[in-house]
């Protein structure tokens, strides 16, 4: 095991503290011609920090299961709470592995990035692709680049994000261009690397932005920094076969940023996120390309001031509401 860095330990608590400025237009209550909750449904999720967030991604809830141990697992779940599979993250000569991102693809392959320690503290980074038919995983190792999120495309490949921590590694950084967000295919080859928004000049907030995936692009969504004296807004960035689009985020007010409660994009073209927009006020929020403005939407039931959306299968979005420990699905129209 060759050694890389000491990897940043992002909890759910960190994820849901990230800045995220919005342009708020006035809400539009959509009701059930927006959104219609589906009935059924029977996922319970209580908050666990050391597990992350789970995800909803390729018709199965992901959630992680003994985090930070030899043997990480993740538990795919359908709607009703029956269990598809498992998938155990077993890297070689690892005493301790972290698991800091997961994702599943259409055909049941599971996908995890993260750290692993060994018995003489040396660390990491990884990416474990585990197919759902067994045998043997393919291990990707990614120093000294470490994956701090992910996401599996419909074509089956890995887009990551992450960053290079030290410099003068060994082995050396393969990517010339440093690039926070890193597109793999299945073998762990490099195919391309991003920064993915050049006016937002900090690797740490692109780090701790998120990706989503729907059926024809994939999307990337960071803070800037809000604070006075600053000036680095965040985007939403679009990776489709037409090339890279930006969206630039706008200030809510000029000392104050929303926290980001998570991404969703659907087959059908909608952009959802959840933002803390000052005080205890939460909102879903839509981009209309168009315009390049956020929408305030809201759900034929809202299930929570303190809800969070963590990923969309088809046009179907997952909210998760910790308080209650209840997931919720709503189809978009």
């Amino acid at each position: 095991m060759s050694h890389s860095y000491r990897p940043v330990r992002w909890t759910a608590a960190h994820f849901v503290r990230v800045g995220l400025c919005l342009g708020i237009s006035a809400p539009l209550i959509l009701a059930g011609a927006g959104f219609s909750q589906l009935a059924n449904t029977k996922i319970t999720h209580q908050n666990d920090p050391p597990n992350h967030l789970p995800v909803f991604q390729a018709d199965a809830f992901l959630r992680l299961k003994a985090n930070l141990t030899g043997s990480p697992t993740i538990e795919a779940l359908d709607l009703q709470g029956n269990m598809l599979g498992s998938a155990s993250v077993l890297i070689p000569d690892a005493h301790v592995t972290g698991v800091n991102a997961f994702s599943r693809g259409a055909d049941g392959t599971i996908v995890a990035g993260g750290w692993c320690e060994s018995a003489d503290g040396k660390i990491a980074s990884f990416i474990d692709v585990i197919a759902s038919g067994g045998g043997a995983p393919q291990i990707i190792r990614t120093n000294p680049y470490g994956v701090e999120k992910l996401v599996v495309a419909t074509d089956g490949t890995i887009w990551t994000v992450g960053n290079v921590l030290h410099r003068a590694s060994d082995p050396p950084d393969s990517d010339p261009k440093g690039g926070t967000v890193r597109h793999f295919d299945r073998s762990g080859k490099l195919l391309e690397s991003f920064f993915p928004y050049t006016a937002l000049d900090d690797r740490l907030r692109v780090m701790m932005g998120t990706l989503d995936a729907s059926r024809d692009r994939v999307g990337w969504i960071s803070t800037g920094d809000p604070q006075p004296g600053k000036g680095r807004m965040g985007a939403y960035v679009e990776f489709t076969s037409a090339g890279v689009q930006e969206y630039p985020l706008p200030a809510i007010a000029p000392t104050a940023g929303a926290v980001l409660y998570g991404l969703a994009l659907t087959d059908n073209g909608g952009i959802f996120v959840k933002v803390l927009t000052g005080g205890q006020r939460t909102e879903f929020m839509s981009l209309d390309r168009s315009t390049g403005s956020w929408t305030a939407v809201s759900p034929f039931i809202d299930p929570g001031n303190d809800a969070m959306l963590f990923g969309a299968s088809g046009n179907t979005v997952a909210v998760w509401t910790p308080s209650t420990m209840n997931v919720y699905f709503y189809q978009t129209k």
